[in-house]
């Protein structure tokens, strides 16, 4: 199999110029970003020693950072899905470390990416805006009702990637009143 660069949405940056290529490089921005964010949750999920610091947390964090610099308006179209599962990561990841009102702040974030999700879902067409990637245009999945209530969705999806095993954080963080209270925002 080819590298990276030899990849057809690579060379379909290097094939093109203008507003093609504009377009060609933003998709190319968008998947990789969704790709890499991905592969490091695999990562620190395959070097569990990772667990017994605050690197997990610094790393899904930068993840999120890197759609932040892509998609500088806070317009993620499709990317909301991906930061909907960060979110739900990251606030696992910071109540195992004790930072309990973070892990809240990311269960509210994952929330708010489920809405814009479905929003996004909602329309045929999606346009991004930030300057990095508005030549892209973006469509729902053809069957778009996979994603219907992607929010009231969250509470069982949480915290996505299960590895290293999460039952004792899981019954910590759903004992605290702010989980029941959270889980109604997310039927709402």
């Amino acid at each position: 199999m080819p590298d990276l660069q030899k990849c057809r949405d690579y060379l379909l940056t290097e094939a093109t110029d203008g507003q093609l290529n504009a377009r060609y490089t933003s998709e190319f921005l968008l998947h990789t970003a969704r790709e890499f964010s991905e592969q490091l949750i695999y990562n620190l999920i395959s070097n569990r020693k990772n667990f017994e610091s605050d690197v997990p947390m610094k790393k899904v964090e930068g993840a999120i950072a890197l759609f932040d610099l892509i998609c500088d308006d806070g317009n993620y179209g499709k990317c909301n899905d991906m930061l909907i599962k960060l979110y739900l990561y990251l606030s696992r990841l910071q109540w195992e470390r004790a930072c309990h009102d973070e892990a809240f702040e990311s269960l509210d974030k994952a929330l708010y990416h489920a809405k814009e999700l479905e929003r996004f879902i909602e329309t045929s067409v999606h346009r991004y805006t930030a300057p990095l990637i508005s030549f892209v245009v973006d469509s729902p999945a053809p069957t778009p009702s996979c994603f219907a209530g992607v929010a009231r969705k969250l509470p069982d999806d949480w915290p996505f990637w299960c590895n290293p095993d999460y039952s004792a954080v899981e019954k910590e963080i759903k004992a605290d009143p702010r989980w029941d209270e959270w889980v109604k925002r997310t039927k709402e």
